[in-house]
């Protein structure tokens, strides 16, 4: 995987994460694996499966169509369907990443401006999401899981029409 790639699958996590484009309001709380009014835990659990699996399955698509320009010759459609994938990659892995945050956890209920509960989320040293509060376990858990739903859902075959 390029640089790239990588780069634009954070940009997909991040925009998942988005403050601004209204993925943070409760009713894009499953995309963050948490619950808000209005939304049980088995709604949010259904939402974001629904949400993943689409992500995927689009991730999927943009792979396929990378392999399918590749095999015509066209590297910069390639690349470009390939950089696609990666984002929508990072937007379905997302809520992954979130569920095993300790802000996360047992699909919480959001409320981004009650008590202040935006602030137990983010890179802010008090936050439950600081860095340094990643063990190895938790890293590993989190990796596991991510490699388990790219396993269960990407698809590595394509049947892509030429």
């Amino acid at each position: 995987m390029s640089l790239t790639q990588r780069s634009m699958i954070m940009r997909g996590s991040a925009y998942a994460d988005g403050m601004f484009n209204g993925n943070q309001d409760a009713a894009q709380s499953y995309m963050h694996m948490m619950t808000a009014e209005g939304l049980s835990r088995a709604e949010s659990l259904a939402k974001f499966r629904e949400y993943m699996k689409e992500r995927m399955g689009k991730y999927n698509s943009y792979t396929c169509n990378a392999k399918r320009w590749e095999a015509k010759g066209d590297g910069v459609r390639a690349s470009n369907a390939y950089h696609q994938a990666a984002f929508q990659l990072g937007m379905a892995m997302h809520p992954i990443m979130d569920s095993t945050s300790p802000a996360h956890t047992n699909l919480r209920y959001w409320d981004a401006f009650a008590d202040w509960q935006w602030a137990d989320h983010g890179p802010w040293p008090w936050s439950d999401e600081h860095i340094d509060n990643l063990t190895p376990d938790l890293e590993w858990r989190t990796t596991t899981i991510m490699r388990n739903i790219l396993d269960k859902y990407g698809s590595e075959d394509c049947e892509c029409e030429g």
